[in-house]
């Protein structure tokens, strides 16, 4: 605590704080493309603090561990790479299985600021409102709307106070 006193042997020490201590920058985002250049399932992207993530393929080719693999380095990114918002665009794909459902859901939920979906085929579109996550994360027909949106929004909110 400020002013408190510490005495080792003959010495006496007072703590004194003359600033706070500066908050460590967010690390680069071309790390984030380094860290996943090789994802074949959930390659990245990014707009600014938004991480595009867009899934990939035929989930029946996807082996667990693969898809596992992919989803904590995009987790870790979401939580340590300064990136507050993710955008799940899914041109990629006209249906997705469980396991990238789920890591999609992953990815919503460990951004720290706004999540949405974009680009979903009708049959995706619809599995996805089956499952509720359409009334959890908002769907826009393309990329670009998905960033117009975010943007907006996180305009709109109030941005953390830095001490």
């Amino acid at each position: 605590r400020e002013g408190s006193m510490l005495q080792i042997g003959p010495y006496r020490l007072q703590v004194r704080y003359l600033s706070p201590p500066a908050a460590l920058a967010p690390p680069r985002a071309d790390h984030a493309g380094f860290l996943t250049k090789l994802h074949k399932i959930f390659p990245v992207a990014w707009d600014g603090d938004t991480l595009i993530v867009a899934p990939q393929g035929k989930s029946r080719e996807f082996r667990y561990q693969d898809v596992q693999l992919e989803t904590n380095a995009i987790i870790t990114i979401l939580r340590t790479h300064g990136f507050r918002n993710v955008l799940i665009d899914f041109s990629g794909v006209k249906l997705s299985g469980s396991l990238v459902v789920d890591s999609i859901t992953q990815f919503c939920r460990a951004a720290a600021g706004i999540a949405a979906i974009c680009s979903c085929s009708p049959e995706q579109h619809a599995a996805l409102r089956d499952l509720n996550l359409i009334s959890l994360w908002p769907c826009y027909p393309t990329r670009e709307d998905g960033l117009r949106a975010i943007r907006t929004a996180a305009m709109a909110a109030p941005q953390p106070v830095e001490g």
